[in-house]
């Protein structure tokens, strides 16, 4: 009866284990497909990218300075 136990116990951290690793294996794949497109982005966009993500910060700070002077 406790073989039964084991067994079952082992399967569920073997598929743990898969699902972790499909998990990873399927992040770098996304990673990787990500960087191939940055890459034939022209100069131009990625600019225009950076600016408006430093934009994008600016504002997010002036936000939280805001609500935190706000606060007292």
């Amino acid at each position: 009866m406790e073989w039964i136990i084991v067994g079952v116990i082992v399967l569920i951290v073997f598929l743990l284990f898969l699902g972790l690793y499909f998990r990873a294996s399927g992040a770098v794949t996304i990673a990787a497909e990500e960087q191939e497109e940055i890459e034939k982005e022209s100069p131009e966009e990625l600019e225009k990218e950076v600016e408006r993500e430093e934009e994008n910060a600016e504002s997010s700070k002036a936000a939280d300075d805001e609500f935190h002077s706000a606060r007292g």
